[in-house]
């Protein structure tokens, strides 16, 4: 799966002629803000969540950025996988 990064509508994106999940963020100096992941209904068991949140991830590590995660689903990402994403947290 392809991921976009769309900064001038501040989102990550998966879908070419019809999106099928994204997440969406805020940026403020040297960190992201995940506001909100979502993804298309007939797509949910596919692992699209979290093949954005490692996208951005990596984003995140090669421009020197941290990440706040507001949405629900980061938030649960970054709590249960401290060994992927918390080289990145910052509250």
């Amino acid at each position: 799966m392809e991921v976009i990064h769309d900064d001038k509508k501040k989102r990550f994106y998966i879908g070419k002629d019809k999106v099928i999940a994204e997440m969406v963020y805020i940026r403020t100096g040297k960190k992201l803000l995940l506001e909100h992941t979502w993804v298309d209904d007939e797509h949910r068991s596919e692992g699209l969540g979290r093949i954005l949140l490692d996208y951005v991830a990596d984003f995140a590590r090669k421009s020197e950025l941290k990440i706040t995660p507001y949405c629900p689903y980061a938030k649960k990402m970054f709590r249960d996988h401290p060994e992927r994403y918390g080289d990145l947290l910052e509250l």
